[in-house]
């Protein structure tokens, strides 16, 4: 009473006898309580105050408008970003981690944007979106007539990213026969179109995204050994929004915002 909104409670316990305590032992808790309510106060403010902190600004001013759509300003967003800034500008394959949902597909597009090769195209390929049976036309292309949809020459995947990056999602889902010809491509650069003899060069900057376990599908024998090494030259890991709770609200927002 008289000490305005309440910040907590002091329980009080031990007392031998039964009973309420007597006047003088509660005027000696409402002085404790006095001296420690402004304490409490400025606990809370400073937490509040920290929830409220904005990690990420320095990091966003070195990156590109499209960096926005990674939402939060916590620490371990912070690290997200910081860990784009140091991928960014370096010309090897870029392996982006982390649960469904996380916002890997906006990492990559930063990665992208913030890269050498912004002003080239960004390429999506949704690995366990395309049937095994046609990845390799949609990833290499077809020659006429290499299978009974090829009427003329298609284009893949690689050859429409030259000069830019192409984004695997859900890499883990690449056949294993397709493993091989991806792995050779990251080697040299070049591939051939399906039913084509002839070798086709392409100045591609490939980055990759799973939310399986790679090292385990390598024990497995589901995921190539030597195509892991070859992915995982960089990493980027994001975290779930459990693991940054106080980005909730800011990610809710984009949500809300996107879905109009």
């Amino acid at each position: 009473d008289g000490l305005g909104a309440s910040l907590g409670a002091i329980y009080l316990s031990g007392r031998k006898q039964v009973g309420p305590f007597d006047p003088e032992d509660r005027a000696r808790l409402e002085m404790v309580a006095r001296h420690l309510a402004p304490l409490a106060d400025r606990l809370i403010a400073k937490d509040e105050s920290r929830a409220r902190a904005d990690h990420t600004l320095e990091l966003r001013a070195k990156l590109p408008a499209s960096a926005a759509a990674i939402a939060g300003r916590s620490r371990a967003i912070a690290d997200v970003l910081r860990q784009v800034v140091v991928a960014a500008p370096v010309p090897v394959t870029v392996l982006v981690r982390g649960e469904s949902g996380t916002g890997k597909t906006a990492v990559a597009r930063v990665l992208h944007d913030a890269s050498p090769r912004a002003a080239g195209p960004f390429v999506e390929v949704n690995a366990g979106a395309i049937p095994e049976s046609l990845f390799e036309s949609e990833l290499f292309g077809a020659e006429k007539g290499a299978h009974s949809t090829a009427t003329a020459r298609t284009i893949g995947k690689i050859e429409a990213a030259a000069g830019g990056t192409l984004f695997l999602d859900e890499v883990a889902e690449i056949p294993l026969g397709s493993q091989a010809k991806l792995l050779t491509f990251l080697q040299n650069r070049t591939f051939h179109r399906l039913g084509g003899t002839t070798p086709v060069v392409a100045d591609v900057r490939v980055v990759v995204a799973t939310h399986q376990d790679l090292e385990a599908l390598v024990k497995a024998k589901r995921f190539r050994e030597d195509l892991y090494y070859r992915l995982a030259v960089l990493e980027v890991g994001v975290p779930p929004l459990r693991a940054r709770r106080e980005d909730i609200d800011l990610v809710a927002e984009a949500v809300a915002a996107r879905l109009g």
